[in-house]
Formats: structure tokens, C-alpha cells, sequence
């Protein structure tokens, strides 16, 4: 494991973000038993936003959002109940310091704490460190929290990477419960070695 940044931050003196938050960390979705639109095995590439990755034999990737929508990545269902999921994506970079320029890897971290802590029950740990995206410099933070409806922790785990004109996030992100995240944290590396950047087109 790269060089720890801040590995465990105290989360009261972190200030509140006024920030709208996106989709609620404790939202499940895909509804158990939703059909994915499409399936992959194999090789996924997104040569919309450049790049792929392998799914390891035995797990299949699936597009849960409207397909005639812009595709921004895929699912793999580790388990449904209770939820397990990795999702790889990338999306252009739409957030901004207060001088207008487009958040680096940490500040897109920081903004998914602030975003989380006002949603769940309760943030347990929050731990950021230099990693790999494949072979791309990248960033990893790790959440555990509890959501207001139950007293389980859960944990997400994301591996981002922001080019130098930090203009697209890649990630690759596991939610899973406290109890089955050694093993899937596993899996989630399996996914993020083969990771890698291709031709946009």
C-alpha cells in the first residue's frame, strides 16, 4: 500500500459543505432482482470516456441506467442481500474550488465525506491514501458508516484517478458490509490492477 495521506481524519472538526448533496449513500440501487439492460464478461470498454477493465471470470458486469442514456459504466453485483456491489465509472469533473478550479483527487475525496455525513446515521472511520488506478497514480478513501435505518456498518471503498487537466474522475468503487469487506476488497483489486486508460472516441 502507497504512502498514507491522512489515515484517520477527526470528522468533528471537518466543516459542514453547503454543497447540494448528490444521491444518498444509503439509496439501494439496483432493486434486488432488477434485470440488468446488458451484461458483460470478459473485457468492459467505455471508449466514450477511455477505458476498460477485466471482469474476472465467475462475475458479470451489468448496466442498470437507461440505456439510451450516456453510459458512464457498469455494475457487478457481488451479492444482493446484503448488498454487495462494484461499480467502475467516469464522468467529467464538475467540481470546483472557490477560486473555479476543478477539485483534485483529494478535494473530490473530501466532498464525498461532507456528502456522506450528512446522510448517514453515522461515519465510524474515514481513511485516505496514495494507490493505483491500474497503473495511474490515483487516490483511495474508505469509508464506514451506518445509514438511519439500520445498525449495520457498511463500507465504501473508491479508487479515483483525475488526469492532470482535471477534467474526468475514473473510479472504481466497492459498497459491501463491514463483515464481507476483506474478502471483497480482494475482488475490488482484482478489478482495479487491470484497469486501464484507452482511446476516447
Amino acid at each position: 500500500m502507497e504512502s498514507t495521506i491522512g489515515i484517520i481524519f477527526s470528522l468533528s472538526l471537518l466543516a459542514s459543505s453547503q454543497i447540494t448533496a448528490i444521491a444518498s449513500i444509503c439509496d439501494i440501487y439496483p432493486p434486488q432482482g432488477m434485470k440488468p439492460f446488458f451484461t458483460y464478461k470478459g473485457t468492459y470498454t467505455n471508449s466514450a470516456w477511455g477505458f476498460a477493465v477485466e471482469i474476472p471470470e465467475g462475475y458479470v458486469g451489468g448496466l442498470y441506467q437507461d440505456p439510451t442514456a450516456p453510459q458512464h459504466g457498469i455494475q457487478v453485483i457481488l451479492k444482493w442481500k446484503p448488498r454487495s456491489t462494484i461499480q467502475f465509472s467516469a464522468y467529467s469533473n464538475s467540481l470546483e474550488d472557490e477560486t473555479g478550479k476543478a477539485l483534485d483527487a483529494i478535494g473530490c475525496s473530501i466532498f464525498r465525506l461532507t456528502t456522506v455525513r450528512k446522510q448517514a446515521q453515522n461515519i465510524e472511520s474515514f481513511e485516505l491514501h496514495k494507490s493505483k488506478l491500474g497503473t495511474h497514480p490515483a487516490l483511495t478513501y474508505v469509508i464506514h458508516y451506518t445509514c438511519p435505518d439500520s445498525s449495520q456498518i457498511r463500507v465504501e471503498e473508491t479508487c479515483l484517478a483525475i488526469p492532470p487537466e482535471r477534467n474526468i474522475v475514473y473510479r472504481i468503487t466497492l459498497e459491501t458490509t463491514q463483515e464481507e469487506y476483506d474478502h471483497n476488497h480482494v475482488v475490488l483489486q482484482r478489478f482495479i490492477s487491470s484497469w486501464r486508460l484507452i482511446e476516447r472516441k
